[in-house]
């Protein structure tokens, strides 16, 4: 896949350098053939549009989306396939925070159901809930990602998941 927001070109170190290729290796691989679809058609229609980072006013749900991200600054859509975060202005969710990687972290929201948080070997670790995450983690309705300071809360359209529920496990060991 040729998909500029995850090039490591903007690693100047080598062992980060590798670290993000193992990461984008995995996070890439986690996509199935439907999703992939979805996303490079996505990709398509965001290069004809322009910018394609969308914020809406707090405290507004947002229309037409089932899963979104929510911090002080605003609201940012996901859609379907790679949703690349970090404070590079060519990531799908721009966070405006020097201690945030450029390429911090990636949600993959899959063609079928759920989404699931990478860390894409970020400097400081991207946490959900309080604890580093050590591979792909779905994620669920309320739960908390932070990168380095930034807090952001992941939202979605379906009810909360239960406490017990097997899909709030990692996905990989």
């Amino acid at each position: 896949m040729n998909d500029q927001r995850f090039n490591s070109l903007h690693l100047e170190t080598s062992p980060r350098r590798e670290d993000f290729r193992k990461a984008r290796a995995r996070l890439l691989g986690m996509c199935g053939q439907q999703t992939m679809m979805c996303d490079q058609e996505r990709l398509a229609e965001l290069a004809e549009a322009g910018p394609h980072t969308l914020i809406e006013r707090p405290g507004e749900m947002p229309t037409g989306v089932h899963f979104w991200l929510q911090d002080g600054e605003g609201i940012y859509p996901l859609k379907v396939g790679l949703n690349s975060v970090g404070r590079m202005p060519d990531n799908d969710v721009i966070i405006a925070d020097g201690s945030v990687s450029r390429r911090h972290c990636a949600i993959i929201v899959h063609a079928g159901d759920g989404c699931e948080l990478h860390d894409t070997a970020s400097k400081n670790g991207t946490f959900l809930n309080g604890q580093r995450i050590q591979g792909p983690t779905r994620l669920a309705h309320g739960d908390e990602i932070r990168m380095c300071d930034h807090k952001i809360i992941f939202q979605t359209d379906t009810p909360p998941a239960e406490a017990g529920d097997p899909a709030r496990a990692p996905t990989l060991g």
